[in-house]
């Protein structure tokens, strides 16, 4: 037996070939794959899953297909679920299959939420080192809940409503937690809100009880005054007394679409041919949008006063949004507003320039939107519908974003559509008036809109996420006047964002997720919003077509309606062609024209918004250290000259800076010297919440000897708006390329200062010095435009 166990411990062991090996070691990979995870595991791996989901659930509303948002649920809900379950599976295959069986599930998941989060960040601009920031944060609060979902579910046995239960209520205390910590301006909400009443309902208006002030002359002694301000006796965002009919007004190229229903709400309008400015209609969009470019449809809604006579007529343009969403539905409460106050309102369908899904956006939109403008205009005039009895010499553009722009260049087209018929309408119609809500300003083929002779209004709000900065005051300085009966205004709203001038936009001024970062708590409500547009829109338009030249008081002085404007901040500037400018701090020798005294300095500046951009106009900035610091202006002949006439009121723009921005550019630029240094240095930070006017005004001559006005006791200087434009200040700086990292830039207020609150019967003529005493320890202001307005220019009453 011996020999035989020898004999058999001799043989070879016959060796496996390497396919006998490589199959049988594949085969145990795929029973590893097989095998059954932990309860652990699989509950962990399944939180992950949802959180997935629920990250595309927000990114859904963000790319709409103009399909309806429950088709859009569906259709990218399902596939998204699909491919999710594949990349799952595969991912966990191959971590299975690498000797990683017991947590390839977690792995998996957790590698796959990693990359969605941090695709979806950087597409939503967001820079790679916020969008790594906020990956981490969304991995280690899903991991949090994770670990506490799967240790209920692993080791205490509990049943999957009762971890849903748990789950629902834990988010439900983390989101009113959050929801009672951005309470409307934070912390200061009350102090705020009662500011801003104090503001607009001052002084006291009421003819039998005034407020009681005092004056304080540079020397110490005071007066004791009695002030009033006139304010308007109804509001003028009110229905007026005509009734309105709505109609839809469409185009067909074919004569036999006409026979449709409901026909006498229905306008039906000739398409134009746009083949010469609309250069690339790509394909896809003559597919979703049924024309070509030589068939462009004039389409839109227009709302009409009922009544005899001619009307002035509005054409409003709306600027970029989802193409497949009608974005000319969203001005509605302007057009019913300003058709029961007796003016035709046409709202523009320009949708098909907009942004597709499917195709893109057009080049050149800002320029195509003023043609398309000109192309409805022309319709209207040539055509002479019916059901519309127009005034062709009272024509007003309203435009918003993109359209706020399209809506000047429309004005002055023949500078772009140089051989193009469409701008021949301009011959035969008046264009009276603009209004640019929160316009972009971008340069086309290098030009820019110049406006003469034509009112001019734009509003923008300080929350505006989409256009940071107030581009309107650039067309603002654009804008110029040769003959009498024009004017031009701003206004600033504060906590207004760009959307909610629209309805259909909303409050969101960021594509999803992106838009889950904005600081939406902060605010005004979109009523709100809309109640100021319709009072400031409405009394511009009623002073530029229906002549009612009192409205102009409301752009003078916001006061005058303050009982009506929802509780926020305003900041307004006016200018009309009876105002004569006599320092505007333009020239290059304008540094010749002032004295100042030891603890006050003074420099010419360049005025930048809030992305650096170019504000088109210089102002004097000012920055002081210790009581009755001043600056004198000393006019000249030629001055003195153009106070030959009835002067009304003395008109100053102010504004207020950031101290701390001051600074910082200070030491950035260099632009200062030492002592200019010492004195940014002493100042103290500024008080968001103090609304002084820490001026007084000082007029010299050697006629009427020294009169001083404090103008504290008659106006209010708002802090800039110093808004946070996302839920955390640590994001302002990275996120959208630093689009948000500078809170404030120098909003000007006008001050329209009537003569007579010198005293009566004051003769300027002979005027040497205007001089400016601040009577605050330390301060910086933003001095713009000094003038004066002659007589009839005026239109809001202070009372002494």
């Amino acid at each position: 037996m011996v020999n035989d166990f020898e004999e058999i411990m001799e043989e070879p062991i016959a060796r496996k070939s390497l396919k006998t090996r490589l199959y049988e070691w594949m085969k145990r990979r795929w029973q590893f794959i097989q095998m059954k995870e932990s309860a652990f595991v699989i509950s962990f791996s399944l939180i992950y899953l949802l959180a997935l989901c629920a990250e595309w659930v927000v990114v859904i509303p963000g790319i709409p297909t103009g399909l309806g948002i429950i088709i859009d649920y569906l259709i990218f809900g399902y596939l998204y679920v699909i491919l999710l379950i594949i990349a799952f599976i595969l991912l966990k295959s191959i971590l299975a299959f690498f000797y990683l069986h017991k947590c390839a599930s977690m792995i998996a998941s957790i590698a796959i939420l990693i990359t969605q989060s941090y695709l979806l960040m950087m597409k939503s601009n967001w820079g790679w080192k916020v969008s790594l920031f906020l990956t981490a944060v969304i991995i280690i609060i899903t991991t949090l809940v994770a670990l506490y979902a799967a240790y209920l579910y692993a080791f205490r046995k509990k049943t999957f409503s009762y971890i849903t239960g748990n789950l629902v209520i834990l988010f439900l205390v983390i989101a009113l937690g959050n929801e009672a910590r951005q309470q409307f301006f934070g912390e200061d909400k009350d102090l705020i809100t009662q500011l801003y009443e104090d503001v607009l309902l001052s002084p006291d208006m009421s003819s039998d009880d005034h407020d009681s002030s005092a004056d304080m002359n540079h020397d110490g002694s005071t007066e004791q005054v009695l002030l009033s301000l006139d304010r308007f006796p109804s509001n003028p965002a009110q229905p007026g007394s005509f009734e309105v009919r709505h109609y839809d007004y469409e185009s067909y190229a074919d004569d036999t679409d006409l026979m449709t229903e409901e026909v006498e709400d229905i306008i039906y309008t000739a398409p134009m041919d746009g083949s010469d400015v609309l250069k690339d209609w790509a394909w896809t969009r003559e597919l979703y949008w049924g024309f070509s470019e030589d068939q462009i449809p004039i389409n839109g809604q227009v709302w009409t006063p009922i009544g005899e006579g001619e009307f002035p007529i509005v054409f409003i343009m709306h600027g970029n949004h989802i193409g497949e969403e009608d974005s000319s539905d969203g001005y509605a409460y302007l057009g019913e507003l300003l058709a029961s106050q007796g003016m035709i309102v046409c709202s523009i369908d320009a949708n098909f320039l907009n942004y597709s899904v499917w195709s893109g956006i057009v080049d050149d939109d800002q320029l195509l939107r003023s043609w398309l403008m000109l192309a409805h205009i022309t319709s209207f005039y040539e055509q002479q519908y019916d059901q519309l009895s127009i005034d062709w010499n009272q024509v007003a553009l309203i435009g918003h974003s993109r359209g706020g722009q399209a809506a000047a260049m429309a004005v002055d087209a023949k500078k772009w559509l140089v051989d193009n018929n469409i701008t021949n309408i301009l011959e035969k119609v008046s264009i009276k008036a603009v209004v640019g809500i929160a316009p972009t300003d971008y340069r086309v083929d290098s030009k820019q809109a110049n406006l003469l002779n034509v009112n001019y209004l734009t509003l923008h709000g300080t929350m505006d996420s989409d256009l940071t900065e107030s581009f309107g005051d650039r067309q603002y300085e654009r804008t110029r006047f040769t003959e009498d009966g024009h004017f031009k205004a701003t206004v600033e709203l504060y906590h207004a964002n760009h959307g909610q001038f629209n309805t259909v936009w909303g409050k969101y001024d960021e594509q999803f997720p992106g838009a889950i970062l904005l600081n939406t708590a902060d605010l005004m409500s979109g009523d709100d919003q809309r109640q100021a547009a319709q009072i400031f829109i409405s009394s511009f338009l009623q002073a530029s077509l229906l002549q009612q030249d009192q409205y102009e008081a409301v752009f003078q002085d916001f006061r005058t309606v303050g009982q009506y404007l929802p509780l926020t901040g305003y900041v307004t500037r006016y200018n009309n062609p009876k105002e004569l400018s006599l320092f505007n701090f333009e020239k290059d020798d304008a540094e010749s024209q002032w004295s100042t005294s030891d603890e006050l300095e003074a420099e010419v500046i360049e005025l930048k918004g809030r992305s650096d951009g170019d504000k088109q106009n210089s102002a004097l900035s000012i920055h002081w250290v210790g009581e009755q610091q001043r600056i004198t202006f000393n006019l000249t002949k030629q001055q003195q000259f153009m106070l030959n006439k009835k002067i009304e009121a003395i008109t100053i723009s102010f504004a207020r800076t950031d101290y701390r921005r001051s600074d910082d550019k200070s030491e950035e630029n260099d632009h200062t010297d030492q002592a200019q240094n010492q004195i940014i240095d002493s100042l103290v930070e500024i008080d968001k919440l103090d609304v002084t006017l820490p001026v007084e005004l000082e007029l010299y001559s050697d006629t009427f000897g020294t009169m001083q006005l404090d103008l504290a006791s008659y106006f209010s200087l708002l802090a800039p708006a110093e808004d946070d434009f996302t839920k955390s200040s640590l994001l302002e700086e990275r996120i959208k390329k630093g689009k948000y990292d500078v809170k404030v830039e120098p909003l000007l207020q006008t001050y329209i200062i009537p003569i007579d609150l010198f005293g009566e019967n004051i003769n300027l003529s002979d005027m040497q010095k205007i001089s400016l005493y601040f009577n605050q320890p330390s301060g910086s202001l933003i001095v713009d435009n000094i003038g004066v307005i002659t007589e009839g220019g005026t239109y809001v009453q202070y009372n002494r």
